[in-house]
């Protein structure tokens, strides 16, 4: 029977796998494989680092004419799994793995009820709708409900299959809570070389995928042990030194491909992806900042909610040892509280603060919805002579099915809304036509699918890449932005147009700067890249208007234009070393005249689906 029992936490996992990769294979059947890889998973922009790291290339640059001089410092945590999966199965290994991240999700959550005390069926049932949640606010949030939303995105943070976060970093995250609640269960009786070890490999795991995550779960530690020794916290502390000798050994060991990165990682790249220097005047206002977000509605409602929560469990549920048996989701909301203000207080760095800020959120809502579920289940124990709950055996079954089904939907409904599907294999049938395989042709493109399109399909030399995956210096960067777009015949007044550009989406972002430079210009309240005068009157009103959380918010101020220009002026173009050239083109990321443009030497391979495909004509 408990074989029987077990294979259950197989089935589910395997049934929600199906509910999207067996409707993309079956309604769309003539997909390249490359085409369901970067169209049906959530978010492919990191995925080149996991081909990086399966070849050990620690300072990737994807052309062979740039030559990096320092490690890429994006973490190496979330990757490594990918990478090994990568190495024996090639492309399907991005399908493949989400099956594994589906079932290690479900699991760990499973563990998580039954170590509270539900039962197996209660515990699978309970896995499954955590697993829903992100599923239902995306259905619900069709409709006019207040902060669904935002309670759609908030949970998308904890529970999806967007790599490498949450996919990756949430599971640590997860695994860390079921060992800190059984660690919690006797913490005398616990604190022993088994527990040194198991804290110290998911932690070092934790740092190297999602610094954030590691403050709150080595706080949230502190916390508990500091609840549960008291007065006796560092007496008892001393007198096992060789816990904490072990503990800190082993993080020590697995920490340092953290320390190598931030040591010699590219300085460049730091900037990029949001690093900045901060004084004690920024200090002071982003303490400030986030003492009055605190304050919101929102950030309110979620903390007066756990309060009345953990005094109802104190009150009601003392028999069941309730709190204790979820006592680290409060410590580990507690510790989001804190943390931006002790981070904040005493780094000289700052990096993408809005996690700060999303992730009170996030471990506020994890400890109610694991506290509900608990006092139901433990009410519903407590009264077996309920007629409902005489029936909860067939009212599981009917919910299971009605979730799955729901899954399926969800799915459907979103693949299907995927309306690059059909050029991106036209351009993939272009390339295999062309024989553009495992190619050194060189590319100019401003998009990040086609890009990994490109990467995937084993070509060098992309012209200008990703500036959240190269460790590229931002002179070269620029430098081979002048020469991709000289070689399509861009004057200098076109290349000024193309940098005053907006995007679509966000009025305040030029997408090519964003594609190259991600969050360096930053423009908010907080930090802004350039002085004043740098600025026309009315970016500088949007900048007063734009939240300090909002790091992708960018404008390319006029000092950078000009220095961009000066690039263009400088960079001497010789086209004998471009004679395999090919330009793919987002036509929804450019300005419209080069939709128009009349391109000289270029053959027209493809141009619809807002995509244009060209290749240089080689005369010789």
């Amino acid at each position: 029977m408990w074989v029987k029992k077990n294979y259950i936490l197989l089935i589910i996992p395997f049934v929600l796998f199906l509910s999207k990769w067996a409707i993309s294979f079956i309604v769309f059947p003539s997909d390249f494989l490359i085409t369901k890889v970067l169209l049906d998973t959530p978010d492919t922009q990191y995925y080149p680092l996991v081909k990086n790291l399966a070849n050990f290339d620690f300072s990737p640059s994807y052309n062979d004419n740039v030559k990096t001089e320092n490690l890429l410092t994006f973490p190496y945590g979330p990757l490594i799994l990918h990478s090994i999966f990568y190495k024996i199965f090639g492309n399907l290994s991005f399908i493949l793995i989400e099956f594994f991240f589906i079932l290690f999700f479900f699991i760990i959550i499973f563990k998580i009820f039954k170590y509270i005390g539900f039962s197996f069926n209660s515990s699978a049932f309970s896995s499954l709708l955590l697993l829903f949640l992100p599923t239902l606010f995306d259905l619900l949030s069709n409709f006019p409900i207040p902060y669904i939303h935002n309670l759609k995105i908030v949970i998308e943070s904890m529970f999806s299959s967007r790599f490498p976060r949450p996919q990756v970093t949430g599971l640590y995250y997860l695994v860390f809570v079921y060992i800190a609640l059984k660690f919690s269960a006797d913490v005398k009786r616990n604190i022993n070389k088994k527990y040194a070890i198991l804290f110290a490999l998911i932690l070092g795991l934790i740092l190297n995928s999602f610094f954030y995550f590691f403050i709150y779960c080595c706080l949230a530690l502190l916390i508990l042990l500091i609840v549960n020794l008291k007065k006796f916290f560092l007496p008892f502390l001393i007198s096992k030194f060789n816990f904490l000798l072990l503990f800190i050994f082993i993080i020590l060991i697995i920490s340092i491909p953290f320390f190598l990165q931030n040591y010699l990682g590219e300085p460049d790249y730091s900037t990029r992806i949001g690093l900045v220097k901060i004084d004690l005047e920024d200090k002071i206002y982003l303490n400030k900042f986030f003492l009055e977000s605190l304050l919101r509605p929102e950030p309110l409602i979620i903390f007066f909610t756990t309060l009345f929560i953990t005094i109802f469990i104190k009150k009601f549920f003392k028999k069941e040892n309730l709190f204790n048996k979820i006592d680290m989701f409060f410590y580990l909301y507690l510790s989001s509280i804190l943390t931006p203000f002790l981070f904040i207080s005493l780094s000289s760095k700052v990096i993408a603060i809005y996690h700060f800020g999303n992730y009170i959120l996030v471990n506020g809502l994890l400890y109610i919805f694991f506290s509900s579920l608990s006092i139901l289940y433990f009410y519903r124990k407590s009264k077996p002579e309920n007629k409902i709950f005489k029936k909860d055996k067939l009212i599981t079954i009917y919910l299971t099915t009605i979730i799955l089904f729901l899954f399926f939907l969800q799915n459907y409904f979103i693949l299907k809304a995927q309306n690059d599907r059909n050029a991106f294999n036209e351009i993939n049938a272009i390339l295999i036509k062309n024989e553009i395989i495992n190619s050194k042709t060189n590319l100019f493109t401003n998009s990040i699918r086609i890009a990994n399109l490109w990467i995937f399909n084993n070509n060098k030399n992309l012209i200008i890449s990703d500036g959240f995956v190269n460790a590229i210096k931002d002179k070269k960067i620029i430098e081979n932005l002048v020469i991709g777009l000289k070689l399509i015949g861009i004057s200098r007044e076109q290349f000024r147009e193309i940098l005053d550009f907006k995007g679509p989406h966000y009025t305040e972002r030029n997408p090519l700067i964003q594609y190259l430079f991600n969050y360096k210009y930053q423009a908010n309240k907080f930090r802004q890249f350039s002085r004043n005068k740098h600025y026309t009157s009315n970016e500088l009103e949007r900048i007063k208007n734009t939240s300090p959380l909002r790091v992708m918010a960018n404008i390319l101020p006029q000092d950078e234009k000009n220095k961009f220009l000066k690039a263009f002026d400088d960079t001497v173009l010789n086209e004998n070393n471009y004679k395999d050239f090919m330009v793919i083109l987002d036509t929804k990321l450019i300005p419209n005249f080069l939709i128009n443009k009349d391109y000289e030497n270029f053959s027209t391979l493809y141009k619809k689906d807002h995509y244009i495909v060209l290749k240089k004509i080689n005369r010789e």
